[in-house]
């Protein structure tokens, strides 16, 4: 997976009448990861890509929780992601 462009406001996304910060915490050669970025993909997100290995406080919190899906620094899916649960979860906050 590509790194993440730290100036880049992509991650950000309208919903409704809000701006919604999207994160996947994620860890290279995760197949889960890929399969989690294609589903936001297509939802139109782009997030912010987060390496759990990278990051002491990450690996702490998410390492074998991988990948996890941060909307607005919030958990709201983890493991194998669906698009059931993104589309909830995006929908709670307009």
């Amino acid at each position: 997976m590509p790194p993440a462009d730290e100036h880049s406001n992509a991650s950000v996304r309208p919903v409704g009448r809000r701006l919604v910060k999207v994160v996947l915490v994620t860890r290279q050669g995760c197949h889960l990861c890929d399969e989690a970025l294609r589903v936001l993909q297509e939802l139109g997100i782009q997030p912010e890509l987060a390496d759990v290995d990278a990051d002491d406080e990450l690996h702490r919190l998410y390492d074998f929780r991988v990948p996890v899906v941060l909307i607005d620094g919030a958990v709201v899916a983890e493991g194998r992601i669906t698009r059931e649960p993104l589309v909830i979860a995006l929908d709670r906050r307009r």
